[in-house]
């Protein structure tokens, strides 16, 4: 984003998507979620970790090519990057956990071009799945932890690549 994200009234919740890309402008998921830091004029006011922006849980997936996800009330479009993690299936290989770019949805199912015949039976859903380097940043400025209306706060994003720390985004909002 790297710009001003709005005005936020006190008590009221700031919400701002961030988007984690590498050189090529890919999203790409950090190693660990993200953190950030918010800072006064005066200096370091909050820290936390981001979550991820849009999650689904998994309740089904076919043991075909392409593989056929069900998860009801997705919200995924065609060509968004997904993650699934922590399928488990009754024998084979675990290939249901992957990343893939969605080439088909319904409004309960997506389907990746992923060849998934002989990955055997799927059991459970684990974590599920979410979009690839897309995150949540939800931050609530109170006075009673001395957010004060008309002060300009700035944001930093960071995460963690291969052991390196890199800024993912930098941003302002303003206190009403």
């Amino acid at each position: 984003m790297a710009g001003f994200a709005g005005f936020c009234q006190l008590g009221n919740t700031i919400d701002v998507v961030i988007v984690s890309r590498n050189s090529s402008l890919v999203p790409v998921d950090a190693d660990a979620l993200p953190t950030y830091r918010i800072y006064s004029p005066a200096g370091f006011m909050n820290s936390g970790s981001l979550a991820f922006k849009d999650t689904a849980a998994i309740t089904g997936a076919t043991s075909a090519n392409p593989t056929v996800f069900t998860s009801v009330g997705h919200n995924y479009t065609v060509g968004q990057l997904i993650t699934t993690s922590g399928i488990t299936v009754v024998s084979g290989s675990n290939g249901f956990n992957l990343t893939a770019q969605i080439t088909a949805t319904t409004t309960n199912t997506f389907t990746v071009a992923v060849d998934n015949s002989g990955s055997g039976v799927f059991l459970s859903g684990g974590t599920g799945a979410h979009a690839v380097g897309i995150y949540d940043f939800n931050f609530t400025p109170t006075i009673g932890a001395n957010y004060a209306s008309g002060t300009i706060y700035s944001v930093i994003v960071y995460g963690l690549f291969s052991t390196v720390s890199k800024v993912i985004d930098f941003f302002t909002f303003q206190v009403t």
